[in-house]
C-alpha cells in the first residue's frame, strides 16, 4: 500500500523533543559512539500467528511491519522501557534505508490501538524519505540538551536485512524452514558483540515471541494484562531472604543478658565519661523504673529530647526495659517541627535535659529532667525490671520505636516499628556483621534516624563498645578520621556523603584506618568514587556494606563488596533480602516483572512496621495484601525504582514518586511544595532537584501573587521554610518566574525553567579583587553553581557542614593559609573569607632538620620556664599528668620497652636544660642514659586518687632529670593505671596524641616481639628551637622586618599596662604565689549559643570574641578597672613537619581592652573585635619577647602582664588501642593554677553546623580564691552571655 508523504514540517515537528535515550536497565545495549561487529539470535513462532498478523493489519490498511513494529512497542512499554519510544524502521529502496518513528504507548492501551499509533508514525515519518540522514540527526539533536546521542537505538525490519555492523538492537521478522522443510515465521535479535551476551540477547528475543504472540492472540487487551515472563522465571523473582533463626523475647532481655555476660567491659564512651556494660544497665534500670511510675509503657509513646550522648543512649535502653515505644526527637530541629512531632505523638512523658526543655511545647506531658548522674532517678532499683513491675505485657507485635519521616501532604508521617522487626533485624546483623568485646562501633548517626537504633543496638547486643563522637569532630571529616583511628573504632554506620568524605580526607593525611574493619553504608545510594576504592585497597580485608530499606521496613537488602577492590562493580546494587524477608519488583498491576526491566520494589515479612501512627488511610495505602505470601501477609510499597540482576541481587534506579535523599535524609518534595504554598505571596511553585551525593540540592521556583515583591518574596520564603523545616529541606535557591512554562501535555516543562538564581551576583555583589575571584570560583565549585556573589552566605547557596569541610581544605590549598572549619562556618561569604585571609601573614620559612652538631639553643617558651624554675624553685605547676586506666592482662617488659622507644623517638623526652656561654642550651641526651623509670606499685581503689595526685606533683630538676617519667600502679591482676608525667618544657596539650599514639604502636610491637616499625620523624624540637631563634634573630630580609613591625605594635599595645588588674580576691595576694588551684565548671546550652553565634555573625567577629567581650564585661562590673587585659593561647604548630612531635609548641597573647566610660555591650562588642583582630594579626612574637619588651614590674605573686586567662579549648581525646588491653583516660586531681583565673571554653556544633552548647571551667588560684567566689564567676559568664544578644541589639 502506498501512503503520499507528509509534509517535510510535520516529521520534524513531530520529532522535536525526542527523548534523549531509552530507559534500558538490564537490556542489551549497543555502543552508538561506533560500528560493532553483530551477532543474531532468533526464536520461531507459531505458524498460525501468521494468519492473525495479515487480519491485524487489513484492519486498518496497515501492514505486516507495522504489527510487528507495535509488537516490539509493545514489549519496551512492559519492559519500562518508556511510554516515549524513538524506533527506527527499515524501508528498503528509500535513500537512508531507515525512517525514524516516533510513538507514544501506555500499559493502559491496548494492542489494536497501538499498531494504530504505530501505523499514524509511519506515517508521519515518510516524510523522512529523500531527506540526507544527517539532516535528520540535525533536526532530532536541536532540541536535545546532550549532542553526539543516537538518534534511535532500537529498530524493526520485516522483509529486509539490518544495517551490518550496526551498533543498535534491531528485531527483524522473518521466515525460517521448520520440520518437514515447511516455512514458519521467526523474529531475530541482531545485537552488537560487548553489548551483551548471547543468554541476554537470547532471553530478549524470546520475550518478544511471548508478548507478540499473545498480542495478536488478544488484541482487545490492554498490554498490562500481557503476561511478558518466560516459562518457569516466576518462580525466581519472589526473592526470599534465608529463615534464620530469630532472637526470642524482647530487645531489653537481650540487653540484660549481654549487660550480664559483659558486665565489666565498657559498653559507652562520650568524651572522657564511660560506662561498663554494669554501669549502663543499672543506670538505665534506675531511669525505666522512673519512667513506669510516669506512665510509660507498652502501646504509650516516651519521647526523648536529648542530643547524642551517653545520656542518650541510657535514655534508649530505658524506654526498652519498659516497653514503652520510643520517640527521639533530635533537638537540633526547627522548634516549629519538634512541636508538631510531640503534639501528633502525645508522649506520656518526654525525658530533656534542662537546656533541651526550652524546646518542648507547652501542654504536653511534664518532662523528666535529666542530668548525667541521674538525680531525678535517686533512690531508683537498679536491678532488672521483672515484667511484673510493667503495666503490660511486651510482646513481638509490641511498637519498639516511632520516627517521623517527610510526608506529601505536609505533615511528617510518624512510623510504628515493632519489636519482633527489630529482633529480626539484629539477629541478622550480627551473623552478617558479628559483634564482640574489643570492637567499636562510633555513635554517628542522629538520634531522628533509623540507623541509630542499628548502630546502638549492634554494639550494645554483641559486647562491643559504643563510642559517641563529639559534635565538633563529627561534622568535621578532617577531625573525624584521626578520631576514627585514636578510638580504634571497627564498624562505622555513615551515608554515602560521609563515607566519601571520609575517605577523601584519610587519603590526604596518609592514614589507612587499619582498626576500621567494616563500613555500611545506608540511607542513600551508593557511589564507589575512587575515593571510596583506594582507600578500602589500602586495607586489605576490609569490608564495604550496603544497606537498604526505607524507615518504614529498616534494612530489607545487603549486599558486601568483593574483599578484591578490582572484583568491584561499577555501581553497587543493593543487594539480597536479609532474613525473613521477601523482595517483589512488581509493575504497575502488581505483576512479577522480567529479571533486568525496571520496576517497583515492594518488601513483604516480618521486617515491616506496624504502619503510621494514628493514619490509618495512609498505611492501607502503603501496606497492601501480599499476592506472593502467606494468607493474611503484607507487603509495603517502597515507591523505589529498581531492577533485578540475573543472580537475583537488587539494583536501585531512583524514584517512583517525589521522594528524594538529601545528605541522608529522605525527603518528600510533597512536603516542601505544602510549605512553600503556605507562605503569604506564593501563588504555585514546582521543585526541581540537581546535583548528586554531597553535592546534591533542592532549587525552588515560585510564581507570585499579583502585586507581590519578588525579591522580597524570595526573603520571606527562605526565612519562613527555615522555621519550619529541617535544614536538609529547605531548598538551596528561589527563583521567581511569571508563569510556569509548559509542554504539550499542558504539564510543567522543568527543561524549560530558567537556571536557577542564587540571589546574586549583581554589579555590587561581584567580586572586587583577585583574591574575591579565586575565593568565588571555589565556591561556585564546592557549591556546583555557576557563580556566587561576595555577600551571598555558604548556607544560603545549599552548603552545609560537609560540603563546608570540602571548601575549608580547598581554600586552605588555594592561599597557603591556616583556615579551620570554624574560620569557614564563621565566616560564611566571599567578603568575609577574603577578609579573614588579608589577616593571614606571609608563610614563614619551613622548619628544616640543623646541619650541626651539639646542643641547641632553648625555645622561647623553654626558657621561661627554666627562668620560672629560677625563681620559683622546684614544684608541680607544669607538670602535665596524663593517666590511663588500661584493663587486660598488661606485659609489664613491653610496656618498659615501649617507653624507651618512644623517648628514643622523640629527642625532646630526653632533653635536660643547661646553661652554657651566657645562654640556655638544649642538651639531648645519649640513648643509653635516657632510658626512662617506670616505678610499680599496688595500691587499692581508695586510695588510688592520693596516690596519683602525690606522683603526679613530684617536681622535676630541669638540668639532671628527663622530663618524662612513669608509674604503673597495679589494681588487680588484670587492672593497672598507668601514669606518665612530661614536664611543660616537653609537651604542650597537643602533644599528648602524638605521645599515646606512638607509645600504643610500640607496646603492641614489643608485645609481638619486634622493635616498632614508625617512619623517622622529619624534625626534632631542637631544630624547631634553631628555627625559632633564626627567625627572631635574623638580620636583614622581608621576615625580620615584618616581624620589626609586631614589636613595634606589642610595644604600643601594651605600654603603660597595669602591674596587676584588681580582681575580687578573697584574700590577700601571698609574697609568693603557691600555685595551688581547683576548678569548676559551667554551661551555655544551645539556644543561648546560637544567639550568640547570631550576634557573632551579625558583627562580623566571631564566637570567641564574644566571650571575650562577655569576660571583659563580667570583670569590669566585679572591680577590675577600665583597663582589663586577658591573657589567651595560640598554637605555633605552623608547619606540618610539627603535627607528629611531642613538644612545648603554644605562645600566649596578651589581649587589652579598653573599658572605660561604662559603653554599652555592643560598643564592648566592637572594642573587643579591634582588639582581637589586631592580636591574632600580630601573633608571631613569643610571649617571652614581648614581657622582655614591656618589661613589667616582675613579682613573685602574680604572673606578669595578665591574671586572667581565656582558652578555647579542644576535647580531649580518648587514648588509641593498645595490644590486648583496654584502656580510658583516668583523671588527676593535680591541684595547680597557673593564672589567678582561666576560664577553659569549648564551643560545641552538630554536623550541620549548628551550634550545640559551650561547655566550659573556671580555673582559679586557691592563694587569693573560694570556691563560692569561682562559682559566681562563672555563673555570672554564663548570664552576661545569655543576655548579651540582647544587650548588643
Amino acid at each position: 500500500m502506498a501512503t503520499p508523504p507528509s509534509h517535510p514540517r510535520s516529521w520534524r515537528e513531530t520529532l522535536a523533543g525526542l527523548p534523549e535515550r531509552l530507559e534500558l536497565p538490564g537490556l542489551c545495549r549497543g555502543d552508538s559512539a561506533r560500528p560493532a561487529r553483530t551477532d543474531t539470535v532468533e526464536c520461531r513462532l507459531d505458524p498460525r500467528l501468521d494468519k492473525a498478523m495479515s487480519a491485524l493489519a487489513s484492519e486498518a490498511d496497515n501492514s505486516a511491519a507495522t504489527v510487528f513494529t507495535a509488537g516490539v512497542a509493545a514489549l519496551l512499554t512492559l519492559l519500562r522501557a518508556g511510554t516515549d519510544l524513538p524506533l527506527g524502521t527499515a524501508v528498503p529502496g528509500t535513500p537512508t534505508g531507515v525512517r525514524v518513528l516516533r510513538v507514544a504507548t501506555s500499559a493502559k492501551r491496548d494492542f489494536r490501538s497501538l499498531v494504530a499509533a504505530v501505523g499514524e508514525a509511519e506515517r508521519i515519518a515518510a516524510g523522512q524519505d529523500g531527506v540526507p540522514w544527517q539532516e535528520i540527526a540535525d533536526a532530532v539533536n536541536t532540541s536535545r540538551g546532550t549532542t553526539g546521542l543516537p538518534v534511535f537505538e532500537i529498530g524493526t525490519a520485516v522483509a529486509a536485512a539490518p544495517p551490518g555492523d550496526s551498533p543498535r538492537l534491531w528485531f527483524s521478522l522473518g521466515r525460517t524452514t521448520g520440520a518437514h522443510r515447511a516455512e514458519t515465521l521467526c523474529v531475530r535479535l541482531t545485537y552488537p558483540l560487548g553489548g551483551c551476551d548471547r543468554e541476554d540477547a537470547q532471553r530478549l528475543c524470546d520475550r518478544l515471541a511471548r508478548v507478540f504472540t499473545r498480542a495478536l492472540r488478544e488484541p482487545g487487551a490492554r498490554l498490562d494484562t500481557i503476561d511478558g515472563l518466560l516459562p518457569g522465571e516466576a518462580a525466581g523473582l519472589i526473592g526470599d531472604g534465608f529463615a534464620g533463626a530469630v532472637r526470642a523475647g524482647t530487645l531489653a532481655l537481650w540487653f540484660e543478658e549481654r549487660a550480664a555476660l559483659s558486665a565489666d567491659a565498657v559498653a559507652v564512651t562520650d568524651g572522657t565519661r564511660r560506662l561498663t556494660y554494669r554501669e549502663l544497665n543499672a543506670g538505665a534500670n534506675r531511669l525505666a523504673r522512673t519512667l513506669v511510675a510516669a506512665g510509660a509503657g507498652p502501646e504509650r509513646v516516651a519521647a526523648m529530647v536529648l542530643p547524642r550522648s551517653a545520656l542518650s543512649v541510657l535514655t534508649f535502653l530505658a524506654v526498652l526495659k519498659t516497653g514503652a515505644t520510643y520517640l527521639p526527637v533530635d533537638p537540633e530541629l526547627p522548634p516549629e517541627r519538634i512541636a508538631l512531632m510531640l503534639d501528633d505523638a502525645r508522649p506520656v512523658v518526654t525525658v530533656t535535659d534542662q537546656e533541651c526543655s526550652a524546646l518542648l511545647p507547652p501542654g504536653g506531658a511534664p518532662p523528666l529532667i535529666l542530668d548525667p548522674e541521674l538525680s531525678a532517678c535517686a533512690g531508683a532499683d537498679p536491678r532488672d525490671l521483672p515484667p511484673g513491675e510493667l503495666t503490660g505485657p511486651v510482646g513481638g507485635g509490641t511498637p519498639a520505636y516511632l520516627l517521623y519521616t517527610s510526608g506529601s501532604t505536609g505533615r511528617p508521617k510518624g512510623v510504628l516499628m515493632t519489636q519482633e522487626a527489630v529482633l529480626n533485624l539484629m539477629s541478622w546483623h550480627l551473623d552478617e556483621l558479628p559483634g564482640e568485646t574489643g570492637r567499636v562501633t562510633v555513635q554517628f548517626t542522629s538520634v531522628s534516624f533509623d540507623i541509630s537504633v542499628q548502630e546502638m543496638l549492634s554494639a550494645l547486643l554483641s559486647g562491643a563498645t559504643l563510642a559517641v563522637v563529639p559534635e565538633d569532630v563529627r561534622r568535621s571529616p578532617e577531625d573525624f578520621v584521626p578520631w576514627l583511628e585514636e578510638h580504634g573504632v571497627t564498624d562505622l554506620f555513615a551515608p554515602n556523603v560521609v563515607i566519601e568524605l571520609v575517605c577523601q580526607a584519610a587519603l590526604e593525611q596518609g592514614r589507612t584506618l587499619p582498626a576500621l574493619a567494616d563500613i555500611a553504608q545506608a540511607g542513600e545510594a551508593l557511589v564507589l568514587s575512587e575515593a571510596v576504592r583506594a582507600f578500602c585497597r589500602m586495607r586489605p580485608g576490609r569490608r564495604l556494606h550496603n544497606h537498604y530499606g526505607p524507615t518504614e521496613t529498616h534494612a530489607v537488602t545487603s549486599y558486601v563488596l568483593p574483599a578484591d577492590v578490582a572484583a568491584w562493580p561499577r555501581t553497587a546494587p543493593v543487594g539480597l533480602p536479609v532474613w525473613n524477608t521477601s523482595v517483589y519488583v512488581l509493575d504497575e498491576a502488581l505483576r512479577l516483572v522480567p529479571p533486568g526491566a525496571a520496576g517497583e520494589l515492594y518488601a513483604s515479612g516480618v521486617c515491616l512496621a506496624r504502619g503510621y501512627f494514628e493514619r490509618p488511610a495512609l498505611t492501607a495505602d502503603r501496606f497492601l495484601p501480599d499476592p506472593y505470601g502467606a494468607p493474611g501477609a503484607r507487603m509495603y510499597r517502597t515507591g523505589d525504582l529498581v531492577r533485578r540482576r540475573r543472580d537475583g541481587a537488587i539494583e536501585y534506579l531512583g524514584r517512583t514518586d517525589h521522594q528524594i535523599k538529601i545528605r541522608g535524609m529522605r525527603v518528600e518534595l510533597g512536603e516542601i511544595e505544602a510549605a512553600l504554598r503556605a507562605v503569604p505571596g506564593v501563588r504555585d511553585t514546582v521543585l526541581v532537584t540537581a546535583g548528586t551525593a554531597a553535592h546534591r540540592r533542592i532549587d525552588a521556583y515560585l510564581v507570585p501573587a499579583p502585586d507581590v515583591d519578588g525579591a522580597a518574596l524570595v526573603t520571606a520564603t527562605r526565612a519562613q521554610l527555615r522555621r519550619t523545616l529541617p535544614p536538609a529541606m529547605v531548598p538551596a535557591s528561589f527563583t521567581v518566574v511569571p508563569r510556569f512554562p509548559l509542554n504539550s501535555n499542558g504539564k510543567v516543562d522543568r527543561r524549560a525553567l530558567p537556571a536557577p538564581v542564587f540571589a546574586g551576583p549583581e554589579a555590587a555583589d561581584r567580586p572586587r579583587t583577585a583574591d574575591e575571584e579565586r575565593l568565588a570560583a571555589i565556591f561556585a565549585n564546592v557549591l556546583a553553581v555557576d557563580a556566587v556573589g561576595i555577600h551571598d552566605s555558604f548556607y544560603d547557596m545549599g552548603g552545609h557542614s560537609l560540603l563546608a569541610a570540602e571548601l575549608t581544605v580547598r581554600v586552605r590549598k588555594e592561599f597557603q593559609a591556616e583556615l579551620s572549619l570554624g574560620d569557614v562556618l564563621g565566616n560564611p561569604s566571599v567578603a568575609e573569607l577574603a577578609a579573614l585571609l588579608t589577616r593571614v601573614e606571609p608563610a614563614r620559612p619551613p622548619v628544616l632538620p640543623r646541619t650541626g652538631e651539639g646542643p641547641a639553643p632553648a625555645s622561647f617558651a623553654q626558657q621561661s620556664l627554666w627562668v620560672l624554675d629560677q625563681l620559683e624553685g622546684p614544684g608541680p605547676r607544669y607538670n602535665e599528668p596524663l593517666a590511663l586506666r588500661l584493663t587486660g592482662r598488661l606485659d609489664g617488659p613491653a610496656l618498659r620497652a615501649a617507653l624507651a622507644d618512644v623517648v628514643v623517638r622523640h629527642h625532646v623526652l630526653r632533653t635536660v636544660l643547661t646553661m652554657e656561654g651566657g645562654g640556655i642550651r638544649q642538651q639531648v641526651l645519649d640513648t643509653a642514659d635516657a632510658v626512662p623509670v617506670l616505678e610499680e606499685t599496688t595500691v587499692g581503689p581508695a586510695g588510688l586518687a592520693a596516690a596519683l595526685r602525690a606522683a603526679a606533683r613530684v617536681p622535676f630538676d630541669l638540668a639532671a632529670d628527663l622530663p618524662v617519667r612513669a608509674t604503673l600502679f597495679r589494681l588487680g591482676d588484670e587492672e593497672h593505671v598507668l601514669l606518665v608525667v612530661l614536664h611543660h618544657l616537653a609537651c604542650d596539650g597537643a602533644s599528648l596524641h602524638p605521645f599515646l599514639r606512638d607509645l600504643a604502636a610500640a607496646y603492641d610491637a614489643r608485645t609481638a616481639g619486634r622493635a616498632p616499625g614508625w617512619d623517622p620523624l622529619p624534625v626534632q624540637y631542637a631544630d624547631y628551637a634553631v628555627w625559632q631563634r633564626e627567625l627572631f634573630d635574623g638580620a636583614a630580609g622581608a621576615v625580620p622586618d615584618l616581624l620589626r613591625g609586631q614589636y613595634r605594635y606589642w610595644e604600643r599595645q601594651l605600654a603603660g599596662l597595669p602591674a596587676a588588674v584588681p580582681l575580687p580576691l578573697d584574700r590577700e595576694r601571698p609574697q609568693v604565689r603557691s600555685g595551688a588551684g581547683a576548678t569548676v565548671p559551667f554551661h551555655l546550652g544551645p539556644a543561648a549559643h546560637r544567639a550568640v553565634r547570631d550576634l557573632a555573625r551579625g558583627r562580623r567577629t566571631t564566637t570567641f570574641t564574644v566571650v571575650h567581650a562577655a569576660l571583659t564585661a563580667l570583670l569590669a562590673k566585679r572591680g577590675a578597672g577600665d583597663d582589663i587585659p586577658v591573657a589567651a593561647v595560640v598554637s605555633d604548630r605552623g608547619d606540618p613537619a610539627l603535627d607528629a612531635l611531642v613538644g612545648f609548641f603554644v605562645r600566649t597573647l596578651v589581649l587589652r581592652v579598653d573599658a572605660s566610660g561604662e559603653p554599652d555591650f555592643g560598643t564592648l562588642l566592637e572594642r573587643t573585635r579591634g582588639t582581637d583582630v589586631a592580636a591574632f594579626a600580630h601573633q608571631d612574637v613569643p610571649f617571652e619577647q614581648v614581657v622582655e619588651l614591656v618589661n613589667p614590674a616582675r613579682s613573685l605573686n602574680c604572673h606578669p602582664l595578665a591574671q586572667v586567662m581565656l582558652a578555647f579549648q579542644v576535647e580531649e581525646a580518648e587514648p588509641p588501642r593498645m595490644a590486648s588491653l583496654t584502656g580510658r583516660h583516668q583523671p588527676v586531681d593535680l591541684g595547680v593554677a597557673k593564672f589567678d583565673l582561666c576560664f577553659k571554653v569549648v564551643e560545641r556544633f552538630t554536623p550541620e553546623g549548628a551550634a550545640a552548647g559551650v561547655e566550659g571551667t573556671v580555673e582559679y588560684a586557691t592563694d587569693v580564691f573560694d570556691a563560692d567566689t569561682a562559682r559566681t564567676l562563672a555563673a555570672d559568664l554564663v548570664t552576661f552571655l545569655e543576655e548579651a544578644p540582647g544587650r548588643a541589639a
